[in-house]
């Protein structure tokens, strides 16, 4: 079971610029709309993969195998935080193993925690594992939603190392997230940095070489966003389908007009008979989205 603690500031995997640049539409007429479709084909690459992309933190209830690993439910994992057993003895010597995978590792094994049936002896029941460990972490992605751009907004302060912000920075970044700034003045306050720590509305950065610079005008940009480019691309490709979609009947599946015949494949299966369906998203897609696909 998984209880969110601290939840992302959406769950949009693109942003109405990119959709809107991606496919030559200009003005905002059309805004509201896309930011529906997007929403609509963020949701549908969640399903499709079985996984939230936008970091959250989370406590998550898991069973014990009697192995030396603990799988969890979110991936990737950037920060692991307390775990208890039987939610109230504190385990110190568990480390994480695979941030991609969301395992835990433990030296002297996790306690098995299946639940025993009685015949003649104690007999186990498949199946019956108790959520024995209550786990305190942050997973997931850094979405383009979070990417901060101000202008009259962002600010540095060199004594501090900060990035200081009147509106908000996003809840969820943790110490060895990486920003990109741009748009400054100064040319050392350009550039990549490493968050060392992360409040509401100052960034403290590893790098000691930030020079002092008030908020001006000037668009400024930090850019926080390390979803993979490849899912991104796909949220997009799902909102242009979804678009194209709307311009003919969805029954039609060719159509003549003199010399010219076209034939419409079909958007939401793989090629070849016995291919699995790819969830409603394009074929281009789903492919680029299959390095992504954790197990239902």
């Amino acid at each position: 079971m998984i209880t969110v603690t601290t939840r992302a500031n959406s769950t949009a995997l693109t942003t109405v610029p990119a959709v809107k640049q991606m496919l030559g539409i200009e003005g905002t007429g059309e805004d509201a709309q896309i930011a529906v479709e997007i929403a609509a084909a963020s949701a549908a690459i969640e399903s499709y993969c079985h996984r939230v992309f936008a970091r959250q933190a989370i406590t998550e209830l898991v069973k014990g195998y009697g192995g030396p690993y603990l799988m969890l439910g979110r991936a990737p994992v950037v920060r692991l935080g307390t775990i208890l057993a039987n939610s109230t003895d504190p385990i110190t010597d568990a480390r994480l193993e695979n941030a991609d995978a969301g395992l835990v590792y433990r030296k002297f094994n996790w306690d098995n925690t299946i639940q025993l049936g009685w015949t003649i002896g104690d007999t186990p029941l498949p199946g019956s594992e108790d959520p024995f460990y209550s786990i305190d972490y942050s997973a997931g992605y850094l979405l383009p939603g979070d990417d901060v751009e101000g202008e009259m907004t962002i600010s540095v302060d060199g004594p501090t190392k900060q990035f200081r912000t009147t509106e908000t920075f996003p809840r969820t970044l943790v110490s060895g997230d990486v920003l990109v700034a741009e748009g400054f003045a100064i040319a050392a306050n350009n550039g990549r940095f490493t968050v060392a720590t992360a409040a509401a509305q100052a960034i403290t950065v590893v790098e000691t070489t930030l020079a002092t610079e008030a908020a001006t005008e000037g668009l400024r940009f930090l850019r926080l966003c390390n979803l993979p480019a490849d899912v991104e691309l796909a949220a997009r490709e799902a909102v242009r389908d979804v678009r194209l979609a709307r311009r003919r009947d969805a029954a039609i599946a060719s159509r003549t007009v003199g010399d010219l015949s076209i034939s419409y494949r079909d958007p939401r299966a793989l090629v070849g008979p016995a291919a699995p369906m790819t969830g409603g998203l394009p074929v281009d897609a789903a492919l680029r989205l299959s390095p992504y696909v954790r197990a239902a």
